[in-house]
């Protein structure tokens, strides 16, 4: 780098460190945050879930419905764009199905398509009564992150076939789906 007279300035440690510092893209400086906290007070860490092919292709999460903890999910990647997840979602608003299928058409190729399987049988219950009030709603879950959103679609074929979905998401039958946009 140069001053303002044209003259070579000499480089600032930080300037440095900056330089040695991997480019980050727009989707990853935007979902970070650093020094934040989640509402329990624990770090808001985004963690990296695998793709199948990788070591320990699933990473538990963490469903909050309304603040109050639902259940453990093992988050698995099917498909679509490769992004991150916070270890907690917090599934605060439901939509209609037509809400949904249109963010998912708009978005195209940026959704990323995850498997939520349940990691405690302890937990079924409140599984269940997810599933089963989704259903009964005809509504999916809406999870808010920072620049994006995950709809939490139950295991319902009706769901599936309505949103436009492949019959290949139908794999995990009896796991939830994420849509990541």
């Amino acid at each position: 780098p140069s001053d303002l007279s044209g003259q070579p300035s000499k480089a600032s440690p930080a300037d440095a460190q900056e330089q040695a510092q991997p480019a980050r893209s727009d989707s990853e400086t935007s979902s970070e945050s650093e020094g934040e906290e989640s509402e329990d007070g624990e770090d808001d860490e985004i963690e990296e879930v695998p793709t199948e092919g990788e070591a320990g292709g699933t990473r538990k999460l963490e469903l909050f419905k309304l603040g109050a903890k639902c259940c453990s999910v093992l988050a698995q990647f099917v498909g679509g764009r490769k992004a991150l997840l916070r270890p907690r979602l917090d599934i605060d608003q439901r939509v209609r199905l037509e809400h949904c299928r249109k963010h998912l058409q708009w978005a195209g190729d940026l959704t990323t398509i995850w498997h939520f399987a349940l990691s405690d049988l302890s937990e079924e219950v409140a599984w269940t009564t997810l599933c089963t009030y989704f259903v009964s709603r005809q509504r999916v879950g809406l999870a808010e992150l920072k620049g994006g959103v995950v709809y939490i679609v139950p295991p319902d074929d009706s769901f599936i076939s309505e949103l436009g979905l492949p019959a290949s998401v139908k794999s995990l039958k009896g796991s939830l789906l994420g849509l990541q946009v």
